[in-house]
C-alpha cells in the first residue's frame, strides 16, 4: 500500500509593530501505518518475544514511502522560501512551525530546520512529546526560529486532546535590529 502524497504549507508575511516578520507553516507527509500494523507493533511490543522485530518488520516497511514524500515536500518548501528570500530586501525574521510529522533525528527535520534554532532545544523542559497515541510518543510538531527571535516559553499544552497530536505553542521576544 503506497502512502498519500499528502503536504500542505502556507508562507505569510506579518506586519508586527511596524517590522515585516516571515512565517511558514506547514503540515508534511504523515506516517502513513495501517490500523492493522499499528495493532499489531502495539501487541508486539506489549509482549516482546524473540520473533517481535520480524512480525512488524512489514509495518515498519510501510513508513519508507512517508520518508521519501518528505524529502520531496521539505525540498519544494525550501526552494520557495529560497526564491522569496532573494526578494527581501534585508534579512527577515522567520518562524517556521508545524506538524513535520517526523522526529529531531531525521532528515526531515534538519532539511526544514536549516540554520534557524528548534524554539523546543532552546527553552523546552524535557521530551516535548506532541504525537499522543501510543506506542509512538514523540517530538513531531516544531517551531523554527531565526536569530531575530528570542524564546520566552515554549511548551507542549497536553491538556488539549482534540486531535493525535498535542498544540506546541511558544512565546517569543523580536529582538532589535541588529546595527
Amino acid at each position: 500500500k503506497q502512502a498519500k502524497n499528502y503536504c500542505w504549507a502556507s508562507y505569510h508575511e506579518l506586519d508586527v509593530r511596524g517590522r515585516r516578520i516571515a512565517l511558514v507553516n506547514c503540515h508534511l507527509q504523515n506516517q502513513a501505518i495501517s490500523k492493522e500494523n499499528r495493532s499489531l507493533i502495539k501487541s508486539q511490543l506489549k509482549h516482546l518475544q524473540k520473533d517481535s522485530l520480524m512480525k512488524i518488520d512489514n509495518g515498519l516497511r510501510e513508513l519508507i514511502p512517508s520518508f521519501r514524500n518528505r524529502t520531496v515536500q521539505t525540498a519544494t518548501i525550501n526552494k520557495y522560501l529560497q526564491a522569496r528570500r532573494k526578494n527581501w530586501h534585508e534579512p527577515m525574521p522567520l518562524l517556521i512551525c508545524g506538524d513535520m510529522n517526523d522526529t529531531p533525528t531525521s532528515f526531515a527535520y534538519r532539511s526544514m530546520r536549516g540554520d534557524l534554532d528548534d524554539t523546543w532545544q532552546e527553552a523546552g523542559f524535557g521530551p516535548g512529546i506532541s504525537y499522543r497515541e501510543a506506542p509512538f510518543w514523540f517530538r513531531i510538531d516544531h517551531i523554527f526560529h531565526s536569530k531575530h527571535f528570542r524564546v520566552l516559553d515554549v511548551k507542549v499544552l497536553r491538556d488539549m486532546k482534540y486531535s493525535d497530536h498535542y498544540p506546541v505553542m511558544a512565546t517569543f521576544q523580536l529582538l532589535p535590529y541588529e546595527e
